[in-house]
């Protein structure tokens, strides 16, 4: 041990006996005594209350103790009221979308089922489409969806609406359909359209030679005289009146009524322009014959030839080409009238619809549960809620009219600002969640369980003081 330690060590003896002996000496009278270092005074024990502060500390006592059942009173029945508030919570509407998007699903995949054969694949896939196109809409309100936010919910009623029109579509296609096919199928019916395609087959061959004797004078027009190409005009228009007499001779029967009428309508527009050409032509030479006869200079009439004419003869190139067509499309639709079988052809139309019906009540039973859902929030009564905040509100209300009556004069003003403090916290929490609250939406009583740990915290800081000046008395 070496010896600074010792000094330290004995440091304490020695300053011990030092004191001993000026006490010592002190007692003989000898010398001044020492000042002594200040010490602090004794803690005095709590003034007792006196007789009227005891009253007035027993009617505080009284009045916080009714204060404070009807706050313990308050803060249970909200609690029951608040965790009975299932059908309004986040997780049930979020279980509710997941459930849409799953039944969604399943009539996604009835459409997918619906018969697809050659004559119905067309309805299908009109239907499959807008079903796709809801079912994503769905997907995105399960996995998207926020209390508050309306435009996922305004995507799926977009969607709605584009399958209303899908099955509205859908639905007259394929009975039009399944109308032509039982027409198609009756005898009579069946007689009328072949007597039109034989017709129609005798006529087209006649207005093909038409058209092959037109296309003819364009071609030499150049090197005719107006006299000349009348003359040939003259010849195409009696050519075309048998045509146009045999069209007129149509079958009119209802099988057949609507591709009688086309023929007739087309054959009539190309005679008329065909006419029009003509006595556009005549009156040229009836114009030039006049000059001659004025002039008697016999070339006038020569300089008027086909190359005067030509833009005007070429004008009934678009009519007789939209005649080609009309009939090309016309035989072509009749004669697939005839080859088909009507009664497969119907009865696959037949499956069809009766899926088909069967799709749009499982849809319909999707949808209307989803109105449901929506009108009534999932259950959750957005009136009854608000009401019986407001009830709370009143309540908190009449809590913090209790605080505000208890005593506040000397020792009871500390306890009585605690109690203040919490019965205001009480208010305002609950009128924040009152403004607040919407379906579904669950942050609003986050911060009203927040408060009320503030809340009881100062109430057991109001009890602890209220104790301890309760043990004066």
């Amino acid at each position: 041990m070496n010896k600074q330690f010792r000094l330290y060590l004995c440091l304490p003896i020695l300053i011990a006996g030092l004191a001993l002996l000026a006490a010592c000496r002190g007692g003989d009278g000898v010398g001044p005594s020492p000042s002594t270092l200040p010490t602090d005074p004794a803690p005095q024990a709590p003034r007792p209350l006196s007789a009227s502060e005891k009253m007035e500390v027993g009617e505080f006592v009284s009045q916080r103790e009714v204060v404070e059942q009807q706050w313990d009173e308050f803060h249970q029945e909200f609690d029951e009221w608040s965790s009975g508030l299932t059908s309004c919570h986040e997780s049930t509407a979020q279980d509710a979308l997941r459930r849409f998007a799953g039944a969604s699903s399943k009539v996604t995949q009835q459409a997918r089922d619906l018969p697809r054969s050659r004559v119905t694949k067309e309805f299908a896939d009109i239907l499959i489409q807008a079903a796709d196109a809801e079912e994503t809409a769905f997907r995105r309100l399960r996995d998207r969806w926020q209390p508050g936010n309306i435009s996922l919910f305004e995507a799926v009623e977009q969607e709605r609406s584009n399958v209303a029109q899908a099955q509205n579509e859908a639905e007259d296609l394929s009975a039009e359909l399944q109308e032509e096919l039982e027409d198609a199928s009756d005898p009579v019916d069946n007689q009328a359209r072949e007597e039109f395609s034989a017709a129609l087959d005798y006529i087209s061959d006649d207005w093909e030679a038409f058209h092959d004797d037109y296309a003819d004078l364009l071609q030499e027009a150049s090197g005719l005289t107006l006299e000349e190409i009348l003359a040939r005009l003259d010849q195409l228009i009696q050519q075309f009146d048998a045509v146009f007499e045999s069209v007129g001779e149509l079958p009119s029967a209802t099988a057949v009524e609507d591709m009688t009428e086309v023929i007739q309508d087309t054959a009539e527009g190309e005679r008329t322009a065909l006419i029009s050409i003509h006595d556009i032509l005549a009156q040229a030479v009836e114009e030039a014959a006049a000059v001659v006869e004025e002039d008697e200079e016999d070339t006038a009439i020569e300089v008027e030839s086909g190359h005067t004419f030509e833009p005007l003869l070429n004008a009934m190139a678009p009519v007789i080409d939209n005649a080609v067509e009309t009939l090309d499309e016309v035989n072509e639709a009749i004669k697939e009238i005839l080859d088909r079988d009507a009664a497969e052809d119907l009865e696959k139309v037949q499956d069809f619809i009766g899926n088909y019906e069967e799709l749009i009540e499982a849809w319909d039973e999707f949808h209307q549960g989803y109105n449901d859902w929506r009108r009534t929030e999932g259950g959750c009564d957005r009136s009854l809620v608000l009401s019986s905040l407001r009830e709370f509100d009143r309540r908190a209300g009449e809590i913090g009219l209790g605080v505000q009556d208890l005593p506040q004069s000397g020792y009871l003003l500390p306890i009585y600002n605690l109690l203040a403090e919490a019965a205001e916290r009480e208010e305002y929490a609950i009128r924040a969640l009152r403004n607040s609250w919407q379906p579904f939406a669950i942050d609003a009583f986050i911060a009203v369980d927040r408060e009320r740990d503030k809340i009881n915290r100062l109430r057991r800081e109001a009890s602890i003081a209220l104790q301890e000046l309760l043990d004066r008395s």
